[in-house]
């Protein structure tokens, strides 16, 4: 079977600033997961909640976090 990947990047949470950090760091991950053929998703921002996030992950063979 194929791994796959997700990779979490600067998700928002109301009342803690984003980290644009975080955002690059996921982007820098993502690069070399493509490279290898690995398949996954990328979430950031509104758009990484928790149930997102945890719905996703049962699924991905390979998780990179970069948060707060």
């Amino acid at each position: 079977m194929k791994p796959t990947a997700l990779v979490v990047g600067d998700p928002q949470f109301d009342g803690i600033s984003q980290l644009p950090g975080a955002r690059a760091e996921a982007s820098e991950v993502r690069g070399p997961l493509e490279g290898a053929d690995i398949a996954g998703g990328h979430m950031g921002g509104a758009a990484a909640t928790k149930e997102a996030v945890t719905s996703a992950l049962p699924r991905a063979s390979i998780a990179h976090l970069a948060t707060h």
